[in-house]
């Protein structure tokens, strides 16, 4: 009897996985309307397709395909003009939806419990709303091209979308109303050629995207006030039309900005911009001057024929790390104070060519009034080494105008800085002048920079400068030293001696004092310092 039950229950369980079988895994085609009525037959017990293509004028309904709960990769449903829905399906899950050249199809009808797709709609103008599709949470890719679709409200649990491509016509559809829930992207959006929107209003509560390609028209970014970010790169094509970037209130990151639409007029709207890391460009538009960049804490820059650009002064205060400035032939004047620092190093590249008089050299612009007004230093170089007594920073300028001096900045964390020495200017000078400063209280790794101020008190920063320090078993400080001088060591008991200039010792003992030394009694000038097998060079000023 027990063996009986088992057989029964084994053969039960067989057939059960009968049922649920999996078909179809390379693919089946359904070429007419008899092979969709003869599914059931065709493929018993088959609830799970892998793969499923559709296609064919005389298919009229998929009423015969209600028995598949799922399919785990593409439903390809394509060249079926005389379908009107997919009413038949009743599923669950699907991997991809992608129908094409559907002239007739209006819904979405059989999907209404599907959570997660991929939505592909091409040529299939009867489709006019996403109904059907409303449990539909997860939707990484979504490509809508000749459709007759409006609004994406009918997907009301929609929390997760990814990439988003648009191309033409898609003449119902103006803005992403529907996609309120959304606050990330996971991929990007493409406005594609032949579209003609309004704004990105639906989208409002999204604060990053990977990526946006405009190609299309588009009033306004109204709906991206939220955006803070796109990682990848914002484009703007030269098929597109839009006016300004009106609407990008918070964005303050791009990995890359450029516009080549001949419809920009400004830069209004990217007020919130702090960086990028590849770069803004600029290109054939109609802009005349670069408002809307002001507040951006470094750029590299980019302006390719743009004929109306008569003023990059809105610049001056950004740091620059690139420069490419062509056919721009009403601008003269490039002395903007940043352009000018940035030019007067002789290692940073730039190409200028097809501007007007002024602005298309680097001498040109180097040399005029504005800049040499501007520059009242040019820092030809600034380094740093470590010595035995220090970091030794070193300097040289080429010209000075009314510079009081030099104000040397130590940090370690390349954040916060403070002042530990001042070196007096030359006031004016038009030859080059060395400087250099020697730094004792150093640390493991050290950063440095120049505050160069002027008589009436206005500053300029260099570059920032490393150095690394190898380990030292003593230091020794403060180096030029005045009556003390102190020698720390983890090792105090070793000896130590102190010669002058003529290799006389003055001072010795046969192990380190605790305590600060009294170097009142030397004489003011250079000292070597022996401690263990350590030599330092110390300077006694009294």
């Amino acid at each position: 009897m027990i063996k009986v039950l088992l057989s029964i229950a084994f053969a039960s369980f067989i057939y059960g996985r009968s049922l649920a079988q999996t078909c179809g895994t390379d693919g089946i085609l359904l070429e007419n309307q008899a092979q969709v009525d003869a599914f059931a037959t065709t493929y018993p017990g088959c609830t799970q397709v892998g793969q499923l293509e559709i296609t064919g004028p005389g298919i009229v309904n998929l009423n015969g395909l209600g028995g598949i709960a799922s399919i785990q990769g593409y439903l390809n449903l394509h060249d079926c003009p005389n379908l009107t829905t997919m009413g038949g399906f009743n599923l669950s899950g699907v991997g991809a939806l992608s129908l094409t050249n559907n002239a007739l199809l209006t819904d979405f009808a059989g999907f209404e419990a599907v959570t997660s797709l991929e939505l592909y709609v091409i040529n299939c103008p009867a489709i006019t709303s996403l109904s059907g599709l409303g449990n539909v949470a997860s939707l990484p890719n979504l490509h809508l091209e000749g459709t007759g679709i409006t609004n994406f409200t009918a997907m009301t649990s929609l929390t997760q979308p990814g990439y988003i491509k648009f191309v033409g016509p898609n003449p119902n559809l103006k803005n992403f109303a529907g996609f309120e829930a959304a606050t990330t992207l996971a991929g990007g959006i493409t406005i594609g050629e032949g579209m003609v929107m309004t704004d990105f209003t639906g989208l409002d509560n999204v604060t990053g995207m990977y990526y946006l390609d405009i190609w299309g028209k588009l009033d306004s970014f109204k709906g991206l006030g939220a955006l803070k970010a796109t990682l990848g790169w914002m484009d703007v094509y030269e098929t597109a039309d839009i006016p300004n970037f009106k609407g990008l209130n918070s964005l303050a990151f791009v990995d890359r900005l450029s516009c080549a639409s001949p419809t920009l007029t400004s830069l209004e709207g990217l007020e919130s911009l702090d960086s990028t890391y590849f770069g803004v460009t600029f290109v054939n538009s109609k802009i005349q001057n670069l408002m809307g960049l002001t507040g951006m804490s470094r750029i590299s820059l980019g302006l390719l024929n743009n004929a109306l650009l008569t003023d990059v002064s809105a610049i001056e205060n950004t740091p620059i790390t690139g420069l490419r400035i062509e056919g721009s032939p009403l601008l003269s004047d490039c002395a903007a104070k940043s352009i000018c620092i940035y030019l007067t190093n002789p290692t940073n590249l730039v190409t200028l060519a097809g501007n007007a008089v002024g602005c298309n050299t680097r001498e040109q612009i180097v040399n005029s009034i504005e800049c040499q007004t501007i520059l009242p230093v040019e820092l030809l170089s600034f380094t740093g080494m470590q010595t035995p007594e220090g970091n030794k920073l070193m300097w040289q300028t080429t010209w000075e105008t009314g510079n009081k001096g030099f104000e040397i900045e130590r940090s370690a964390d390349m954040r916060n800085f403070e002042k530990i020495g001042f070196i007096e200017g030359y006031g004016e000078s038009n030859t080059q002048k060395k400087y250099s400063f020697t730094d004792a209280g150093i640390g493991k790794v050290s950063y440095y920079r120049l505050k160069q101020i002027d008589y009436d008190q206005t500053y300029h920063y260099s570059k920032i400068i490393a150095i690394h320090n190898s380990p030292r078993a003593t230091r020794v400080y403060p180096n030029p030293a005045k009556e003390r001088l102190n020698i720390d060591a983890a090792d105090r008991n070793q000896g130590f001696a102190i010669k002058n200039s003529q290799g006389v010792t003055v001072m010795e003992g046969s192990i380190l004092p605790q305590d600060a030394m009294n170097t009142s009694s030397l004489q003011s000038g250079i000292y070597i310092l022996s401690v263990g097998k350590e030599a330092f060079k110390v300077v006694v000023q009294q």
